[in-house]
């Protein structure tokens, strides 16, 4: 210890003299809590910083500077007749921290000064204008919507004629689940023409339109229901239609289902006439 460190000579327990004094090293590098609240928080991202665009000189830096890791030194008092021991001082080791933090600083300045203006302008060399981006982009719309004008508007196609419904029950009586699950599907959006069947009802479908029920089947075949269903009837038409009529009609294709064996369709855009 130095000759000016204030000591006790008498042990504060026993009053004795008999003291014995230990310097003991602490290998420790660890901050104090002011250090990281006010500085280690952000200082430890400028490293990195410079680690990874100065590696070099922090590298020279870093073997030039070697921070030892016994940077306190505490100094122990024990007395030699009760055994009691107290902390007399430490000091810390502190220059080379400074010196280190000098450089860092120093590296911190030369990477500002140089560093950052360069790639400022490299970046403000490699910018377009604003307004020449705004006219390419412009021109290369106004292009693509001349192109569109170009192309010719194909011509509406007539709806592909339906088979007769008698064939198409007939084909799903022949065919297997997974065959008549994708068969059904292929007839939504053809036409039939002048289907023939026979009124079993009429009821409100959506809104103010109504439905007719149509049984493809002649009257005098037993237990049969209604095959088919014909969508947006006015209310005063539906009202004049009674049931068991025959009904001859053309329409569009917009759904069909199986349930047990029997195939259901739904047509719309429907023109009737009842006989």
């Amino acid at each position: 210890m130095n000759n000016n460190e204030s000591v006790k000579t008498t042990c504060p327990n026993c009053g004795s003299e008999n003291i014995n004094y230990q310097a003991v090293p602490i290998l420790s590098r660890k901050k104090g809590c002011l250090w990281w609240l006010f500085i280690g928080w952000w200082w430890w991202i400028i490293e990195l910083i410079f680690w990874v665009f100065a590696t070099l000189p922090m590298l020279i830096a870093s073997l030039i500077v070697h921070e030892e890791k016994t940077t306190r030194v505490d100094f122990y008092a024990v007395c030699q007749d009760c055994g009691y021991g107290w902390r007399v001082k430490y000091k810390t080791n502190k220059k080379a921290k400074l010196i280190r933090s000098f450089i860092t600083i120093g590296f911190i300045l030369l990477f500002l000064v140089i560093v950052i203006p360069s790639n400022q302008d490299s970046s403000d060399q490699g910018a377009e204008d604003p307004n020449a981006i705004y006219t390419q982009v412009a021109g290369t719309m106004m292009a693509e919507a001349n192109r569109a004008t170009d192309i010719p508007t194909p011509e509406p196609t007539e709806p592909i004629t339906a088979p007769p419904f008698q064939t198409i029950q007939d084909n799903v009586d022949n065919m297997t689940e997974v065959q008549w699950k994708e068969y059904l599907p292929t007839l939504e959006g053809m036409k039939v023409e002048n289907w023939i069947g026979w009124v079993v009802d009429v009821d409100k479908s959506y809104g103010d339109e109504y439905k007719i029920w149509v049984d493809m089947d002649d009257p005098s075949v037993g237990l049969s229901t209604q095959d088919v269903y014909l969508y947006g009837i006015a209310e005063e038409e539906a009202t004049t239609i009674n049931k068991g009529a025959q009904i001859y009609f053309t329409g569009i294709i917009s759904d069909t289902s199986e349930f047990f064996g029997d195939v259901t369709i739904d047509i719309e855009n429907v023109s009737y006439q009842i006989q």
